[in-house]
């Protein structure tokens, strides 16, 4: 399991469910726990501001980066955690462990394991 960083938020903040309709993050935050970052609340505001950045340039995505730039206020003044994002996201902190391949198990039983 990955320790996320809690903040001190009781949930008044901004919807962090609209992170499920954005791709590019749900993808950078999976990276995150797969990678066994540390899920810091500097590394996650690092990662929403250049998804928001994304979504200014292009300038088709003007909601989810106004969504975006609230979930960011939000998360640095401490309203809403690390946690809730990654909640709001629809991502689990926990990473499971790595399957085997079918050759391996084939392997293991040979070998006696």
């Amino acid at each position: 399991m990955v320790t996320v960083e809690q903040g001190a938020g009781a949930g008044q903040g901004p919807d962090v469910t609209l992170l499920k309709d954005m791709v590019g993050v749900q993808k950078a935050l999976r990276l995150l726990v797969e990678r066994k970052l540390p899920l810091t609340k500097d590394a996650v505001v690092a990662l929403l501001e250049a998804q928001q950045e994304v979504y200014s340039s292009e300038g088709l995505f003007v909601k989810k980066g106004q969504a975006l730039r609230e979930i960011i206020t939000a998360l640095e003044q401490g309203t809403i955690s690390v946690e809730e994002i990654f909640r709001g996201a629809g991502i689990s902190t926990v990473v499971a462990p790595p399957q085997k391949s079918g050759l391996a198990k084939l392997w293991d039983k040979i070998r006696g394991k």
